[in-house]
């Protein structure tokens, strides 16, 4: 749904944002979402985490994958500004 349809106008404070963000769930929402962040924020670095795919590998049915893909974002990349998880796995 474009921006426009969801009440957003094109340009907002999001396209100034700088940092890490992490989209969980490089699938198809997570990756139309990772598509439109890059496009609309471009000094935000953008990394992905999935199971088989992604910058980071992540299994959300362990508890320790999923506290070591956080750990590992922190340590090599940084603060991250926003975790989007996108799995459709709650």
């Amino acid at each position: 749904m474009p921006a426009s349809e969801m009440g957003m106008a094109s340009a907002g404070p999001w396209t100034e944002w700088q940092g890490e963000a992490l989209i969980i769930g490089p699938g198809g929402s997570g990756a139309a979402l990772t598509a439109e962040l890059a496009r609309r924020t471009p000094c935000l670095r953008l990394l992905t985490a999935g199971r088989h795919r992604g910058d980071l590998r992540v299994d959300l049915e362990r508890e320790d994958s999923v506290v070591a893909v956080g750990f590992d974002a922190r340590q090599r990349r940084g603060v991250l500004r926003v975790v989007l998880v996108c799995s459709g796995w709650l």
